[in-house]
């Protein structure tokens, strides 16, 4: 899975990264067992996974039967650590692909036509939630 770095700002026992001194003051005035840092993390847990996920958790749950509805329990088994969004089919648009991620292109479109036909917020222009199967 493609791995990115996200910018993140949590109130840290340790430090990590940069002291965010004004999320800092805010948080821990009275309490200085914790700092706020903010930090770069490289991670799974980026926009472009989430979609992957959506639809494979999506996948899981509709009532698949064999060795296919087992696949896409373990790919959401497996996927655990990005979180379970609900975002828009027509997010895949709006992803920038360079050297590094543009073999997600197509599964990132297939995503996107999964989302719109899985999901009943998917299908909010067209009306009531219809499965494919």
């Amino acid at each position: 899975m493609y791995r990115a770095y996200q910018d993140r700002c949590e109130n840290l026992t340790v430090l990590r990264g940069r002291i965010d001194f004004r999320e800092d003051l805010r948080r821990n005035i009275m309490e200085r067992q914790r700092t706020a840092c903010t930090f770069a993390d490289f991670t799974r847990d980026i926009p472009e996974n989430q979609v992957l996920r959506q639809a494979a958790h999506l996948l899981s749950e509709c009532g698949l039967v064999g060795e296919l509805a087992s696949d896409f329990r373990a790919l959401d088994y497996w996927w655990s650590d990005i979180q379970l969004t609900d975002h828009d089919p027509n997010v895949v648009t709006t992803f920038n692909y360079h050297r590094l991620n543009d073999h997600y292109r197509a599964v990132h479109q297939l995503a996107g036509v999964l989302l719109r036909w899985l999901s009943p917020g998917g299908l909010r222009e067209i009306g009531a939630f219809r499965p494919f199967w």
